[in-house]
């Protein structure tokens, strides 16, 4: 049975808390990840899942910890991508080409060790365990009507007093970190199913609604950044034949791959079994992991934890990315 009213005994310290850290309250990849983890010992290296604690878990699964611990190392492995696009940056203001391809190519060598890392998640995640026993404590509340929840979840605040609440699930989305590498590559996301050149029938993108889901600082710097990332516009308006523009065309090319990896770990993670739960049910009622899923996994209509169309989504977002090299030179 799924509940639906938050008692004020939750709902009233977690609106407090949510308040103070300026985050929706409920789940969120900060959360669950960021502020959830230490080191097996001083000094560890922390971009080794195997070297990352997680505090705490919903399900007491080697599983889950293992789930979270993978993010984490992908974090920790990402800061150095973070740094070297942000010394990319004045290099580029000074037409300095030698420094600017040093950077690039370092910065393909972190996206492909995030891969690696990523590639990881088999070690210790167990696809059932992951999708029956996991799944359902990340789904959210928002598009949950086949839950049983058609308004999300009551966030009850004693007396008769409180309000109905719809909220995103924990979802990679929502990492700095992976928002951060579009922008230094000059990707350019739209709402799912719109083409390049269309006019978006949203005013906002998805990802755009994920960053209410990470730190305020996290916000401001990725909002900062937007403002002085030049690489794609630099690198694009060099001969093709030129290092510069070589270099960032891998640097795309990596970062496509990157997503690639995505995309296979969530088949093999959620697709493949909701369909075979979509072979077992025969109930109209479902559990939260299935209705997380969306109404059909024979017809591609799951749904990620943060409401999207999940593998249109994940394949759109491929595709954007590759679609960074395309811009016309005018040189």
């Amino acid at each position: 049975m799924t509940l639906r009213v938050l008692p004020p005994n939750i709902s009233i310290p977690l609106l407090e808390v949510s308040v103070h850290l300026g985050l929706p309250p409920t789940a969120t990849y900060p959360g669950l990840n960021l502020w959830n983890c230490g080191l097996v010992a001083d000094g560890a290296d922390i971009t080794k899942p195997e070297n990352v604690v997680m505090r705490h878990t919903f399900t007491g699964t080697t599983d889950e910890a293992w789930f979270y611990a993978v993010s984490v190392s992908v974090e920790a492995k990402g800061v150095a991508a973070i740094q070297l696009m942000l010394e990319c940056v004045q290099p580029i203001d000074q037409g300095n080409n030698s420094k600017v391809v040093e950077c690039l190519r370092a910065f393909s060598e972190v996206l492909l060790d995030l891969g690696r890392i990523l590639q990881r998640m088999h070690e210790r995640c167990d696809p059932p365990v992951f999708y029956h026993r996991i799944r359902p404590f990340l789904a959210g509340s928002r598009g949950m009507e086949k839950a049983g929840l058609p308004r999300g979840v009551f966030y009850a605040e004693g007396d008769g007093r409180g309000s109905w609440r719809q909220y995103s699930g924990g979802s990679n989305a929502q990492s700095t970190l992976i928002q951060f590498l579009d922008i230094a590559l000059g990707v350019k996301h739209l709402a799912t199913g719109d083409r390049p050149g269309s006019k978006s029938s949203k005013t906002q993108t998805y990802l755009d609604e994920m960053r209410k889901y990470m730190p305020e600082s996290h916000r401001r710097f990725l909002e900062h950044f937007s403002t002085i990332a030049n690489v794609q516009q630099y690198a694009t308006t060099c001969p093709a034949s030129s290092d510069v523009h070589r270099a960032f065309d891998a640097a795309v090319d990596a970062m496509t791959a990157f997503r690639d990896i995505h995309i296979k770990i969530v088949a093999r993670y959620i697709v493949r079994p909701s369909r075979a739960v979509s072979c077992e049910l025969t109930s109209e009622h479902k559990n939260i992991a299935t209705a997380s899923s969306g109404a059909s996994a024979t017809r591609g209509e799951l749904k990620g934890t943060g409401g999207t169309n999940l593998m249109a989504f994940l394949k759109q977002t491929r595709d954007e990315t590759r679609r960074a090299k395309d811009a016309v030179p005018v040189c």
